[in-house]
């Protein structure tokens, strides 16, 4: 009787380690087909790339930098930069390059959009921050 009993107990104990193990592979399972991925790659968030359909996106400017720093869309889209920062900063195209771009100088809270009506690469930076540069991709 004793012999019986051990083995139904191990019996019983390895039915439910074999159903604890099925049910977390099933939960990270459908997690893991359930939950969209907001980003394709891995990149940070100041040098990720956006790619828009069409309409509006929403870029930022924050801790001296365009976030993203580079955003890829289709022509006709519009791209408006709020100022996060408690500097003012700009955004203008860089000399040489497609001039579409030239905001005023905005302060925290400000923004400024653009519609992008035309194919191509447009570079740009703020004037008092030379070191922080962007750029959109208009397919």
């Amino acid at each position: 009787m004793k012999k019986t009993n051990t083995t139904l107990i191990i019996g019983i104990i390895a039915a439910v380690v074999v159903l604890a193990i099925i049910a977390g592979y099933v939960l990270m399972k459908s997690s893991s087909e359930t939950v969209p991925s907001t980003q394709s790659n891995t990149q940070s968030a100041a040098s990720a790339n956006t790619l828009a359909r069409e309409g509006l996106i929403e870029a930022k400017i924050e801790n001296s930098a365009f976030v993203p720093s580079e955003i890829r869309i289709k022509a006709g889209s519009k791209i408006t930069w709020t100022n996060n920062d408690n500097s003012m900063h700009t955004i203008t195209s860089e000399s040489g390059e497609k001039a579409e771009l030239n905001s005023k100088i905005l302060s925290k809270g400000e923004a400024y959009g653009h519609v992008f009506s035309t194919p191509g690469v447009f570079n740009y930076h703020c004037t008092i921050h030379s070191s922080m540069k962007g750029k959109v991709v208009v397919e």
